[in-house]
């Protein structure tokens, strides 16, 4: 494996301002921390400890809005770790800087903290939508008819408190369809 040579200019973090953005812009602090390594080369280092990611899904987890899944952002850590111990002359801090399970245990926690913090921000948002049920952070429900679910469906309205309205129907030949 050799060293890392300057690629092209990372992309903007999405949402800088939001938990997930923090989030982006600490992964790319690890990755400086390494010794600014090319995802390539990241993506190489996934491959001994399964799964494996690519360079694409790697650089990713540094810029998109939604947070990475867990897995990605192990894989990236133990990567960045082993380029740090691999290329030391690179990388900053001494041997304990990259203890793996600790950062590894680090990095849990704050990917735990931000999925919080995500959840939260985006129950705030959807409380401020009227008539809008706030599901610890799920898109918001809304009404489309499902065919010979009726029951069912006046359960989960009044459970969530939806009011009730009569969805449009897509044909008139439907017996349930038919107007009065």
């Amino acid at each position: 494996m050799g060293r890392a040579r300057p690629g092209r200019k990372p992309l903007p973090v999405e949402d800088p301002a939001s938990p997930v953005g923090a989030f982006a812009r600490s992964l790319r602090r690890l990755r400086e921390r390494a010794g600014r390594p090319a995802y390539r080369m990241l993506a190489e280092e996934t491959r001994p400890n399964p799964p494996h990611y690519g360079a694409t899904a790697l650089r990713l987890a540094t810029t998109r809005r939604k947070l990475p899944a867990l897995d990605v952002v192990e894989a990236f850590v133990r990567a960045c770790c082993a380029h740090a111990r691999a290329f030391p002359e690179t990388a900053q801090g001494g041997a304990s800087a990259w203890a793996e399970r600790q950062l590894l245990e680090e990095w849990r926690l704050a990917w735990r903290q931000t999925l919080l913090a995500e959840n939260s921000a985006h129950a705030h948002q959807d409380a401020h939508r009227p008539n809008q049920p706030v599901l610890a952070g799920l898109p918001p429900v809304t009404g489309t008819a499902i065919v010979g679910r009726a029951d069912e469906l006046g359960l989960v309205r009044a459970i969530l408190k939806v009011p009730t309205r009569r969805a449009p129907c897509a044909s008139r030949h439907l017996p349930h369809c038919a107007g009065p």
